[in-house]
């Protein structure tokens, strides 16, 4: 073993160790400080042509130092087992414009801790620069690294590891809010940076883990992650104003997870990520702006990407958006939370395979006014669902596949909300929510496609729904309930056969349900109650549309049931009107009822055969007119 001290004091000066050429290059201990200017110190801790063992470069006894400015570090070493501060202290570089290069080589190698602190007098400018590679080699590690400037600095990093089993267990940055903090980490093995916590959406994200944290003004961090089982965590705290910006973040392998905090200052400063490709499987991604600015977020997952989780959380006026380019199993979610001043956007798109089972979820969660959400999901058995919880917020679903499920919920004590649903493909389960409480919500469906199921739901407390739903195939099922509130609105085109309505509104008044239909075995169950001045309008084109049955007695048997169009309340009126010249519709069944006074009821068969329509009217000054063109149709009147 060899032990080398060298100690400089001069204003300039420069220190050379080479223990490349001592027998054995194996435990040999180097230490060196500086104080003043401009010093440089190298030291090349190597054998040619031979293993090296063992070498250490600073300790906690004995501490590597240069104070003062303009100051330069620069150690080799090759081989395993060779420690650069190892312990305690470790190296310290302490004044401006500091510099520190390392570079490792093979197996179990370590840098313990390196400390850089910019500490000149205020109104000065600074900065720290350091390099670590740690290359060829397996079982390395970076316990600390750490950087901080006190006026006017700025502190930049790069760190890179490749083999398998290596570690940054942290690295951190610290500026007063003048300059700018740097940091690129580049990975490329498995088992990296094995974490002390960290797991699902990567523990959302409170990080810990191999820890990257950068604290001041803006922040920057790029990462590449090239291979398997890898996981890291990074914070970056706006404590005095700017940007935390990850514009470049990029993961290559299978079991990885990585967590993101991002905080910013005040309503001017900015939050900005992007992890622009993961691809792999299995792979764990969580990521949470925080404060008051601007807050952006970007995740996408490449190609043939399985069974990953991404999760992004955000605060006050957000823009986020995650996207899955043909993946299954995978679970996507964002949630933003806002003050009532602001907006946010979220965005999630994937595109999956044909699967027979539960294949893909997506959840969007907003808290505040002026929200918009969008999912896009293409493939099969894919789950979406949208939820916001506050006034004029928008929500867009696309899906194009089968057997897809998607709830789309906009909340109580809100108003002006709009939710917007496209569905193309089979099997598909759509359910809508609106609630509102003092101005109107509007949904509008527009399903292509068969033996899909469509749910819209609203309620209002003093206010007016509207919604409109289009179906084009066959055996659709469609259920709208409108409750409470003042004047909503349905109107519900279908083109197909073997499709199934069912619409009720409850206690509005002035409200108003249209509904066409275009093809064969339809059935319908329409329903206004207690309320006034409602109406109804149902256009027929096609042929055995309704319940069924009949005829038997004649004049429509009048017990009802059937295609089934009913109204309770005052005023109310009601038109239906069966086939048109040149397209004759036949053997439809429709009943109608009314209850209450001064309600009115209008039938035309314009142009069909064998078709049955029972009215009944229960109360005082009601009329109903009955006009037919064709042959065997029957009407039956009661009042």
């Amino acid at each position: 073993m060899t032990k080398i001290r060298l100690a400089l004091l001069a204003t300039a000066a420069t220190g050379v160790l080479s223990l490349a050429g001592l027998a054995y290059a194996a435990s040999n201990e180097a230490y060196v400080e500086q104080k003043g200017e401009s010093n440089s110190a190298s030291v090349d801790q190597t054998k040619s042509g031979a293993s090296t063992l063992s070498n250490k470069f600073g300790s906690a006894s004995n501490i590597v130092l240069q104070d003062g400015t303009s100051n330069s570090l620069d150690i080799t070493q090759s081989g395993n087992e060779n420690e650069i501060g190892l312990e305690g202290d470790g190296v310290d570089q302490t004044g401006a414009n500091n510099a520190f290069y390392a570079l490792q080589e093979t197996n179990g190698n370590t840098i313990g801790s390196v400390q850089q602190i910019e500490s000149t007098d205020a109104g000065a400018a600074g900065s720290n620069y350091l390099r670590v590679k740690q290359l060829v080699g397996n079982n390395n590690t970076v316990s600390s690294v750490s950087q901080e400037t006190t006026a006017s600095g700025r502190n930049s990093a790069i760190l890179n590891e490749s083999g398998t089993g290596n570690r940054i267990k942290s690295v951190s940055q610290y500026n007063n809010g003048d300059d700018l903090n740097n940091i690129v980490i580049k990975l490329e093995g498995n088992n990296n940076g094995t974490a002390d916590a960290l797991t699902n959406f990567a523990a959302d994200s409170r990080v810990n883990g191999s820890e990257i944290i950068q604290s001041g003004s803006n922040n920057d961090l790029k990462l590449y992650i090239t291979g398997d089982n890898n996981q890291f965590g990074a914070t970056q705290t706006n404590e005095a104003g700017g940007s935390n910006v990850i514009n470049t973040l990029k993961i290559r392998g299978d079991n990885n997870e990585l967590g993101v905090t991002q905080s910013a200052h005040s309503s001017t400063d900015v939050n900005s990520l992007t992890i622009e490709r993961v691809i792999g499987s299995d792979n764990n991604i969580g990521v949470r702006q925080e404060g008051y600015g601007e807050n952006i977020g970007t995740i996408n997952l490449g190609a043939s990407s399985d069974g990953n989780r991404a999760r992004l959380t955000q605060q006050h006026g957000a823009i986020g958006s995650i996207t899955i380019h043909t993946g299954d199993y995978n679970r996507a979610s964002i949630e933003q939370h806002a003050a009532s001043t602001t907006q946010n956007d979220a965005a999630i798109e994937i595109t999956s395979t044909d699967q027979t089972r539960g294949n893909n979820n997506v959840y969007i969660n907003q808290w505040g006014n002026g929200e918009t959400a969008r999912t896009y999901v293409t493939g099969d058995f894919n789950y979406s669902s949208i939820q916001q919880k506050a006034s004029g917020n928008e929500a867009t679903v696309t899906i194009i596949g089968d057997s897809n499920k998607n709830f789309t919920y906009q909340s109580p004590y809100s108003d002006d909300n709009v939710a917007t649903v496209n569905v193309t493909g089979n099997e598909n389960y759509v359910r809508g929510n609106q609630q509102s409480s003092s101005d109107d919500n509007t949904s509008e469906f527009d399903i292509t496609g068969n033996k899909n199921t469509i749910i819209s739901n609203q309620e209002a407390f003093s206010t007016s729904n509207s919604a409109d739903i289009d179906i084009a195939g066959n055996g659709n099922s469609i259920e709208n309930l409108q409750s409470w509130g003042g004047a909503n609105s349905l109107d519900i085109d279908i083109e197909g056969s073997d499709n199934t309505l069912t619409s009720t509104q409850t206690a509005a008044g002035f409200s108003s349900v249209t509904f066409d239909i275009t093809g064969s075995n339809n059935t319908f169950d329409a329903t206004q109650l207690f309320s006034a001045s409602d109406e109804m309008t149902a256009t027929i084109y096609g042929d055995n549309n309704g319940r069924g049955s009949w005829t038997t007695g004649g004049a429509a048997d009048i017990g009802l049931n059937s295609g089934y169009l009913t109204q309770t309340g005052a005023g109310n009126s009601l038109n239906l009107m069966i086939g048109e010249l040149g397209a004759p519709s036949s053997n439809n069944v429709v009943a109608t009822w009314q209850g209450g006074l001064s309600n009115s009821i209008d039938v035309s068969i314009t142009e069909g055969d064998n078709n049955e329509v029972a009215i009944r009217q229960s109360g005082s000054f009601n009329t109903s007119v009955v006009t037919q063109t064709g042959s065997s149709n029957i009407v039956g009147i009661s009042q």
